[in-house]
């Protein structure tokens, strides 16, 4: 009889095949990893085993009997999966040790994968689990987030790390496509910010970006920034875009891994222009934008970089708002450093 076969006992004994989460690993691809490895098919089986739907996220608060079953530590598992703040809204979470004030900061349910790091690394990183993380420095890739054979897109519910539910592995089947700069960059900069940085950098080529990299002035202004920070600067950097008089008007995409590599275009595009101090001007100023700027400056446990960079970019927008005929104002006015 299979482990798929037996009856669910949610009271049963640590399963056979047991590991530590490592550093780094997201904690879903942790559950997937010892999943397979204990014949369980997947997620659904765990979350049928929690009692749970298998859309759900699996969340920090289910730690405790994870780790019983799978053999992590319920402090580092409860690290690698998403704790909810308490706010009614969702609107707020932690995430490997970073307090995001965005729940669409993290993407939950459309799931990516660099086939290369899962084949040499063993495990899914965290880092992928980011919304804006669309690329791989290591391999200087873009992650896939459908599979090559049947191009359906992935799901946590899959069997294996690299193996579809249609049957196919990626690694006999993966096609690479490349990533712009701008993904790259922001990749590194999510990268720099994750505990598995150094085993993940560690005999890979160095990315440093083209020669003459028009970026240097985003990596600046971002660099020191709190990955909320960091989240909140570049959303607010893309609805800015949404709403700029001389941006070419674009259809926005609603798939889970276009609709980021758009935002991270636009959002380029925008700090780009701010930071050269170029003339910039907004049909109007979206609340939305405000708000992710605005909020920083009365969250007590934001640092002081996040709040001068979030206070000087919500002045600039405020004045755009309010600057008159042509809407527009001058970057060289506004100190962003």
């Amino acid at each position: 009889m299979s482990m798929l076969q037996l009856p669910i006992d949610c009271d049963q004994q640590p399963l056979p095949f047991q590991d530590e989460i490592w550093p780094g690993e997201s904690g879903q691809g942790y559950l997937l990893r010892l999943a397979a490895q204990n014949g369980l098919g997947g997620l659904a089986r765990i979350k049928t085993m929690l009692g749970c739907s298998r859309f759900q996220t699996l969340y920090a608060q289910d730690a405790p009997q994870l780790a019983h079953w799978f053999g992590a530590s319920v402090q580092r598992l409860s690290y690698a999966l998403e704790a909810n703040d308490g706010n009614k809204r969702g609107e707020s979470a932690t995430y490997v040790g970073h307090r995001l004030g965005r729940s669409y900061f993290l993407n939950r349910s459309h799931p990516r994968v660099c086939p290369d790091c899962v084949h040499e690394l063993g495990y899914c990183r965290a880092a992928w689990d980011f919304t804006l993380t669309v690329a791989c420095v290591r391999h200087q890739r873009l992650l896939i987030d459908r599979c090559p054979a049947c191009t359906l897109p992935l799901k946590w519910t899959r069997p294996d790390l690299c193996l579809c539910d249609c049957g196919y592995p990626w690694e006999t089947l993966d096609f690479r496509s490349c990533a712009t700069d701008g993904e790259l960059l922001i990749a590194q900069l999510i990268d720099l910010r994750m505990d598995d940085q150094e085993p993940f950098t560690r005999g890979a080529p160095t990315w440093d970006g083209p020669a003459g990299d028009e970026m240097d002035a985003i990596r600046l202004l971002v660099k020191d920034l709190s990955l909320d920070g960091l989240f909140r600067t570049l959303f607010a950097f893309a609805t800015a875009a949404g709403y700029e008089a001389e941006f070419p008007s674009e259809r926005r995409v609603r798939a889970a891994m276009p609709k980021a590599q758009q935002t991270i275009a636009m959002s380029i595009a925008v700090g780009t222009k701010l930071t050269r101090q170029e003339r910039f001007s907004l049909t109007s100023s979206p609340s939305v934008l405000l708000d992710l700027l605005r909020e920083v400056s009365t969250d007590f446990r934001a640092s002081a970089i996040d709040m001068s960079v979030a206070q000087s970019l919500f002045g600039a927008f405020q004045r755009c708002k309010l600057a008159r005929h042509p809407n527009h104002f001058s970057q060289s006015q506004l100190v962003l450093f």
